[in-house]
């Protein structure tokens, strides 16, 4: 085992951590409305800090080590350019501002609002089926990481009884997850994920100094330099035993490739340029509607503060990418790098050689590079951050996904309303049902596809229908109930026979010959998401007989319960041009205005350089005959680029956790004392109506 006992201790003490948070805020829970949503009463900070977490896990950072393992500093070029999509949506407060105006607690709920009761049931069906397959495998990757990283042995005997270790960090890890979803609901995951964040940050930046302090920041690139050049000359050699195939058989075929130029990238494999952007367009669709963090967004004190989070976690994304990228392409340069002589490298190139599957093997190099390299104390920091993240991502999944399963499954169905009470007890078992089938599902299935790819395959049976039908449903008064069955049930058929198909072929056997021939995930949700769109508003074209009242649904006219929306209209008139084109209301402070447009600075500015740097290198292969910019001229960028980049994460992380530490403070104040409305339960219809009446009579 490679732990110390210092590391042990670390690790203990993260544990005593957590019970305390489970402990103190259970005690915070009153209500539905407080166990799923935290009675609304979160900052933008806190979700910024805590809502990223529900997506940073073990897994997504394996997921990201293993892109950046096969494209190295290459992919920070590509990340660049998707950039202004999300910066856009974001800053305009695309899906976020409108879904928290509807006031529903989950997305199914808010199709019932727009469209029908079945709908929801049906959406809330396949959004639970989406998520459970896609948070099965958090625990995979987790137990096998916990195993390479740590140098745990694949099974132990207790009492005379041999058992798994990989089923054993799998129960405990699911446990972990379920006894903190279930005990204050969004409140504990909101705390919980809070700190994990802040832990993240912390890590991260440590572990990055110790890489750049021991193999030198110019050591470092100009390995990187290296490696990039000639490791697919080695692999076709046979001097290496691993690099991925799509490497070797771009040298085989004489053309370039490296891990360093990203113009010399073309044939990387599925994390090339158009990995970058598929996936800048899948966001699009996907803005509000996968609801693996669905407490999150529903929990803001106010849609501006929502608008807000989405700003501020556009900073914390791009900035938080440059850590995987140097965690990915440390580990490739610690595996083929023998130059550099450093400790344990032989040994870790040696542990990735013997793993026969591909995908573990593609997935276990980089945490096996640092379990080797990493020294105690560091060692212990990073497994915590790593334990921490994953935990972090499970509770808000199983809150999630139990959550959908309770309000929008079951409850639709019982024709006697529980009372708060039962409530509670039935959303914490299917929570815990949710997590009793990650445990079997983990256990049982085996994955066929790179992180990344599982994931956009996964989420697409349900966001390949559900993205266009909230779009349209939030944004299209002619979108109809026939359209959104028409383009949900086409998003999930086409999802689902991807999956099967894939598992078959690849697993089974099944039709060896087309093995090499299937779509990766990634590219297979794009074409479901376009599809089932074009259904969707084809359908509704067809069948739409009157608009639907979107007044109504967003709370705005008389439905409005203060009037707020139609003061910030009437204000609105009289701002500057420039504000009202970016959406810039009479909620904004000076101060939100400051970070409003140094996002905007801070988005476009890069923007501007990725630009001039494309058009450049492409009319320098043009006159000189196909030749690249030189490797020196791309080093001299990446040291410029990743410089910036970590000194925008200290003061970032330093701005967010003083941020989050206040908004933390308030949320517990106002949980303190604000007036529970133990009919807001996620029902639709009595409450509404009620509330919709006292409105008009008082107009």
């Amino acid at each position: 085992m490679n732990l110390h006992w210092i590391d042990l201790s670390i690790v203990g003490g993260f544990f005593l951590f957590l019970l305390v948070i489970t402990f103190y805020t259970k005690r915070k829970v009153k209500s539905v409305a407080g166990f799923l949503s935290a009675e609304r009463c979160a900052g933008r900070y806190m979700l910024t800090m805590a809502g990223a977490m529900a997506f940073v896990c073990t897994i997504g950072m394996v997921g990201a080590m293993e892109s950046h393992l096969a494209n190295g500093f290459g992919g920070l070029w590509w990340m660049i350019m998707t950039m202004p999509l999300p910066a856009i949506l974001a800053l305009s407060g695309w899906i976020k501002y409108r879904y928290r105006e509807t006031r529903a607690m989950t997305l199914p709920q808010l199709m019932e609002m727009r469209y029908s009761k079945n709908f929801r049931v049906f959406c809330g069906i396949v959004a639970f089926i989406s998520g459970a397959l896609n948070c099965g495998v958090f625990p995979m990757v987790t137990a096998r990481f916990m195993i390479y990283f740590c140098g745990l042995p694949h099974y132990f005997s207790l009492a005379g009884i041999e058992f798994s270790t990989y089923v054993v960090l799998v129960f405990v890890e699911v446990l972990i997850g379920v006894t903190l979803a279930i005990a204050g609901g969004q409140i504990t995951v909101m705390v919980t994920d809070f700190f994990a964040g802040l832990l993240t940050n912390v890590t991260l930046l440590a572990v990055i100094l110790f890489i750049f302090v021991m193999v030198g920041w110019d050591g470092f690139l100009d390995s990187m330099m290296g490696v990039a050049n000639t490791i697919g000359e080695r692999a076709a050699a046979g001097e290496l035993d691993y690099v991925p195939k799509s490497v070797i058989s771009a040298v085989e075929n004489d053309r370039a490739i490296s891990y360093f130029h990203p113009f010399k990238q073309r044939d990387i494999g599925a994390f090339g340029m158009w990995f970058f952007v598929i996936n800048a367009v899948l966001y699009f669709f996907n803005v509000g509607t996968w609801q693996g963090d669905a407490g999150y967004q529903t929990a803001a004190k106010t849609p501006h503060e929502a608008r807000m989070a989405g700003i501020l976690s556009q900073w914390r994304i791009h900035i938080s990418r440059i850590t995987m990228a140097v965690l990915g392409s440390f580990a490739i340069i610690y595996l083929f790098d023998k130059s550099l002589e450093l400790q344990g490298a032989a040994e870790s190139y040696a542990a990735v050689s013997e793993i026969s599957n591909e995908y573990i093997r593609s997935q276990m190099a980089a945490p096996i590079a640092l379990g080797k390299f990493l020294p105690v104390g560091l060692m212990g920091l990073f497994l915590v951050f790593m334990i921490y993240s994953t935990v972090s991502t499970d509770d808000s999944s199983f809150h999630s996904w139990g959550s959908i399963l309770q309000q929008d499954v079951i409850m639709p169905f019982r024709k006697k309303a529980l009372t708060p009470k039962q409530h509670l007890f039935w959303l914490r078992v299917c929570i815990a049902l949710v997590g009793a089938f990650v445990f079997l599902f983990s256990c049982l299935w085996s994955l066929q596809e790179f992180i990344n790819m599982w994931f956009a395959i996964t989420m697409a049976i349900f966001v390949g229908g559900a993205g266009v039908t909230l779009i349209g449903g939030l944004y299209w008064s002619l979108g109809t109930t026939q359209g959104a069955w028409a383009g949900m049930i086409t998003g999930c058929v086409l999802s689902v026979t991807q999956i099967v198909g894939t598992y078959l072929v690849k697993e089974w056997g099944f039709l060896p010959g087309i093995k090499e021939y299937i779509p990766h995930g990634l590219l297979m949700s794009l074409f479901v998401t376009i599809i089932a769109g074009a259904v969707y508003i084809i359908v509704s074209l067809v069948t739409c007989k009157e608009k639907h009242n979107m007044d109504k649904l967003l709370h705005r006219g008389i439905y409005s319960e203060n009037g707020d929306h139609e003061a910030l209209q009437a204000e609105e008139q009289n701002r500057h041009w420039i504000e009202r084109l970016l959406k810039i209301t009479g909620e904004f402070t000076t101060f939100d205005k400051i970070v409003y447009y140094g996002q905007f600075v801070w988005v476009f500015g890069w923007t501007a350089v990725f630009l001039v740097g494309s058009i450049y290198n492409w009319s320098y292969q043009a006159a000189n005959d196909g030749a690249k910019v030189s490797d020196g001229s791309w080093r001299w960028w990446f040291e410029i680029h990743i410089g910036i980049l970590l000194v925008a994460f200290v003061v970032i992380t330093i701005w967010f956790t003083g941020g989050g530490l206040r908004d933390m403070v308030r949320m517990f104040k106002d949980l303190g004392k604000v007036e529970v409305n133990q009919h807001d339960d996620g029902s639709v219809g009595v409450v509404d109506a009620e509330a919709v009446e006292e409105t008009v009579e008082s107009k």
